[in-house]
């Protein structure tokens, strides 16, 4: 039995690891929430959340599963040019103010990252 462990974490334990992304999330509410859950929970996808953006005075310096809350919203480009960002992810596209998603849009157009928006959908099967 000692064999076939050694064996198993000689197979297993050398695999390539997929690359680990550096995501921010904007919006720290119930959807970013989720988002951060399930990054955390699906660690074989590669996302690694490094923080969140909200311009809720109530959520600032508070963490979410261990993932800070590093500011507003005017500090996203500062944020992902410190802390190396490689993506973005909305959470919550419709409540956020359009200048702020506009801004957004730039700042990782200028530094390279990609955004994608969070959807939350149901869908009917009949």
């Amino acid at each position: 039995s000692r064999s076939s462990f050694k064996i198993l974490d000689q197979v297993y334990g050398h695999q390539p690891r997929t690359k680990e992304e550096r995501v921010l999330i904007l919006g720290a509410g119930d959807a970013g929430e989720m988002a951060v859950r399930w990054m955390l929970m699906n660690p074989q996808f590669g996302y690694r959340p490094i923080g969140f953006l909200d311009d809720d005075p109530y959520n600032a310096g508070r963490e979410i599963h261990g993932v800070g809350i590093l500011g507003g919203f005017d500090q996203i480009e500062n944020i992902i040019c410190e802390r190396r960002v490689d993506g973005v992810v909305i959470s919550e596209s419709e409540q956020l103010p359009k200048n702020v998603l506009e801004e957004a849009v730039r700042v990782c157009r200028v530094q390279g990252c990609w955004i994608r928006s969070l959807r939350l959908e149901f869908e009917l099967i009949e």
